[in-house]
C-alpha cells in the first residue's frame, strides 16, 4: 500500500501488507469504494481478483484456457518459422541440385577430353616410333627398356592396347628401311 517491501516472516505465509497501518488504510479505502491502487483482474476472463489472491487467474479453468491460447500462438509462430526454414532449405536444395548438375556436366566433359587426349597421345607416340623405325632402324633394334625408345614403347602400350608398338614396328620394320643390308634385327617385345 505504502510502497514499502513486504518481507516473509520466519514462519507462516507472506503477508499482504507491510504493517497494520497499511491494512487498516486498505480496508478503509475498499469500504468507501475508492482504491489506492488499481484492482487486479484475471488475465483470461477479466474478472476482479480478491484482495489476498496472489495468482493471475481467477481459477484453473482460466489458467488452462490462457495456457492453451499462448501455446496455440507459440505453435503458430513456430509453424511460420518452420515454413520459412523449409522454403530456405528448398531454395538451397535447388541451388545445390543446379551446382551438382553443372559439376556432372563438367565431369563428363573432362572425361571426354581425357579420352580424346589419351587417343591423341597414343597417335603421337605411334608416329614417333614410326619415324624412329624408318629413319634410324638401329636405334629401335638396340633400344633398351630404360632408353628413350623403350620408354616410348611402354607409353604407347599404356595409352593404347598391349602390343600396338610391336605391331607397328613389325609393319615399319628394318626389312623395308634397311633393304639389301642383310642385317638381322631383333625387335624388342612390349
Amino acid at each position: 500500500m505504502c510502497g514499502e517491501p513486504v518481507y516473509k516472516p520466519a514462519q507462516g505465509p507472506v503477508p499482504d501488507f507491510c504493517s497494520d497501518r497499511c491494512r487498516n488504510r486498505w480496508n478503509r479505502l475498499t469500504r468507501t469504494g475508492t482504491s489506492a491502487r488499481p484492482r487486479r483482474s484475471c488475465h483470461e476472463c477479466g474478472a476482479r481478483l480478491d484482495t489476498g489472491t496472489r495468482g493471475e487467474y481467477c481459477g484453473d479453468a482460466c489458467r488452462k484456457a490462457h495456457d492453451y491460447k499462448t501455446a496455440r500462438d507459440r505453435r503458430t509462430l513456430r509453424s511460420a518459422a518452420n515454413a520459412g526454414t523449409i522454403e530456405r532449405l528448398r531454395m538451397n536444395a535447388d541451388d545445390l541440385l543446379t551446382r551438382a548438375h553443372a559439376i556432372e556436366l563438367d565431369t563428363e566433359t573432362i572425361r571426354r577430353h581425357g579420352i580424346e587426349t589419351r587417343a591423341r597421345t597414343h597417335i603421337l607416340l605411334m608416329r614417333m616410333l614410326t619415324l624412329a623405325a624408318v629413319h634410324d632402324p638401329r636405334s629401335v633394334t638396340q633400344a633398351g627398356p630404360d632408353g628413350q625408345i623403350g620408354r616410348i614403347i611402354d607409353a604407347c602400350d599404356r595409352t593404347g592396347e598391349d602390343g600396338d608398338a610391336e605391331r607397328l614396328l613389325r609393319r615399319h620394320g628394318p626389312a623395308r628401311g634397311a633393304a639389301g643390308k642383310g642385317e638381322d634385327h631383333a625387335w624388342p617385345s612390349a
